[in-house]
């Protein structure tokens, strides 16, 4: 079992907090000074220890687990940067979006056909929706959406098998207030009654967790186009509407990234499982998918005869 579930890539992208992003640039300098970060971080740690703030030392725990100032939301230079936020389109290095590429579209759907290539499709779909989240300023929402995550990751790790999930953020259209975050995500069938006991019991008695399942289920919509748990997710997209003939929601701002994969969905990731897939069809050697969620099989002569122990010669 591997003990480091996302990487840092070294091309065109860049990594949030330890998630695979397709936006250009790296954490801006007020991020990393806000969220207490460092920009060569590769492991996710304990969120408690990782996001807490750097200088605020009065912060408190608020709804859904977000982190609040004692003394109110956000300090006076947090509001005053991000006064009107919603009407812009760059924040520092931070891009403020409204939907998603068909790029950023297409990427997601490769992701999520490779995770059932590799034995781990996606079969549960998480949503997080914090009450307290229009309380918050943008930075303060990238910290609770990481947070979040990074849960979702220690429970794969606790439990021994890869972190493989794909998630996008949305928001209310023009306001971008009542933001939320869904999330698809592979678990392993004997620990998926745990996971949403587990899941919904960080937010106990609220609905600011919905765990439900997903499958590969597509069907053909009005427009001729698919329909899926995929095209939900990724349904405030007007490129796709017009390409690829998806039925579309049009959506709010998002400041900073709309949604991101795990390390081993990446396009990085699936181009070294072609590559991979590609020499052993060649070689003619069989074709195997991660083992980490399967029990490793034993040769049927490993206990020996009955009697005990043979003689030695």
């Amino acid at each position: 079992m591997t003990h480091s579930y996302f990487e840092l890539p070294k091309g065109p992208f860049f990594a949030n907090d330890n998630f695979q992003e397709l936006e250009t640039g790296f954490v801006e300098a007020v991020g990393c000074e806000e969220l207490g970060i460092s920009r060569d971080s590769s492991t996710v740690g304990g969120p408690e220890l990782q996001l807490r703030p750097k200088g605020h030392p009065s912060m408190v725990s608020g709804p859904a687990g977000a982190e609040h100032h004692a003394g109110g939301s956000s300090s006076s230079s947090g509001t005053h940067r991000y006064a009107n936020w919603t009407t812009k389109t760059k924040i520092g290095r931070r891009k403020v979006t409204r939907c998603l590429s068909l790029a950023q579209v297409k990427d997601a759907q490769s992701a999520w056909h490779h995770a059932r290539s590799i034995g781990q499709p996606m079969n549960r779909f998480v949503t997080f929706r914090p009450r307290g989240i229009d309380d918050q300023n943008p930075a303060q929402r990238i910290q609770t959406w990481t947070m979040w995550r990074n849960k979702l990751a220690q429970f794969a790790r606790d439990h021994g098998f890869d972190f493989t999930c794909i998630w996008t953020r949305e928001s209310e259209r023009n306001t971008g207030l009542k933001e939320h975050m869904h999330v698809l995500m592979h678990v392993p069938y004997e620990l998926q009654r745990r996971f949403k006991k587990v899941v919904t019991g960080w937010c106990e008695g609220t609905d600011e967790i919905d765990v439900k399942p997903c499958h590969y289920t597509t069907k053909t919509n009005h427009k001729g186009g698919a329909s899926n748990v995929l095209t939900y997710v990724t349904k405030n997209s007007p490129q796709a509407g017009r390409f690829l003939q998806r039925v579309i929601q049009l959506g709010g701002p998002i400041f900073g990234n709309r949604y991101g994969l795990s390390r081993n969905l990446t396009a990085r990731a699936r181009a070294r499982a072609a590559v991979a897939g590609g020499l052993r069809q060649d070689l003619r050697l069989p074709i195997i998918t991660s083992n980490l969620n399967h029990p490793v099989p034993q040769p049927a002569n490993d206990r020996g005869r009955k009697g005990g122990r043979s003689k030695a010669a």
